[in-house]
């Protein structure tokens, strides 16, 4: 009985209905499997390219003259704008108009920009520093209240670390807007100290003892020549400044230790750092004559 029944089924054709059902399909739905299947290859694509960028442009990047942050920027720009396009050319595949598709990315990224204003003026803020480099990674900057060095400049923010290693994170856009001073653009910086002597103390011998301190200081740089003079005639003493040229690097432990240097010199020359003082006179007064005259009666 099996054996009859598989020889029956084996001499059934079963071409024709297979044939007449998919002839039976409606065509439309034909193209949209077809269309779903070429947006899947679409997407597919799209997101390998998009991955694979990173490695393509990495090392044509790292030839150029750009920060590590810059770099990193314009691959993820790149990913993402891959994405974007991979996106686009799959609606399109579905059918959707190309006016449509560009409406609506447009009107996104408007949407975006509204929502993201101070991002995107950090973001400005961000291109225009890599591109005219007021200040670099390493550079000592003194911006918004804030002095240090930086320590690194991503996509919004600059990172500083300050003397006593307090790290600083400072909006791009605010650096831009109050202005920044950059200590390190010219490679040297002038430090400007000022010392107080008493009028009693010689100026000539306070002066040759502060020379002699820039003179045995090697931080102390000999182009431009270090300079001693008497800057100002106070009310309690005389004050002279000293302006030598030191490299960034030195400027914070050169202000510290100098202080030190100066009072053991200025007590082995024998000049006196004066304090504070106020000299009262006391002037007689046409009452005490009379006074005098009452007292002896």
């Amino acid at each position: 009985m099996i054996t009859e029944f598989l020889s029956k089924v084996l001499q059934q054709d079963w071409a024709v209905p297979s044939v007449q059902w998919f002839q039976d399909i409606d065509p439309n739905l034909l193209d949209l499997i077809v269309r779903i299947f070429i947006v899947f290859g679409v997407l597919i694509a799209g997101r390998w390219l998009a991955k694979r960028t990173g490695y393509w442009l990495a090392k044509p990047l790292q030839r150029v003259p750009m920060s590590e942050t810059m770099v990193n920027l314009t691959i993820t720009l790149a990913h993402y704008s891959i994405l974007v396009l991979t996106l686009a050319i799959a609606l399109a595949v579905l059918g959707f108009p190309i006016t449509v598709i560009v409406s609506v990315i447009v009107l996104f990224l408007i949407i975006l920009a509204i929502a993201l204003q101070q991002s995107l003026a950090n973001l400005a803020a961000t291109i225009y520093f890599f591109l005219f480099k007021p200040f670099e990674v390493g550079h000592l900057l003194e911006t918004c209240g804030v002095m240090g060095f930086v320590k690194e400049i991503q996509l919004l923010s600059t990172v500083m670390v300050g003397n006593d290693f307090k790290t600083y994170i400072l909006p791009n856009a605010k650096i831009q807007s109050q202005g920044m001073t950059n200590y390190s653009l010219a490679g040297k910086i002038r430090l400007d100290m000022t010392f107080r002597i008493s009028y009693k103390s010689d100026v000539g011998t306070a002066k040759n003892a502060l020379m002699k301190i820039m003179d045995e200081d090697k931080r102390v740089l000999a182009d431009p020549p270090a300079m001693v003079f008497l800057k100002t005639l106070g009310d309690n003493g005389i004050d002279l400044e000293i302006r030598p040229f030191i490299r960034v690097d030195d400027y914070f432990r050169f202000q510290l230790e100098i202080p030190e240097r100066v009072k053991a010199e200025f007590d082995a020359a024998g000049i006196v750092i004066p304090f504070p003082q106020t000299d009262v006179h006391f002037y007689p007064t046409e009452t005490e004559p009379l006074k005098k005259k009452a007292n002896a009666v």
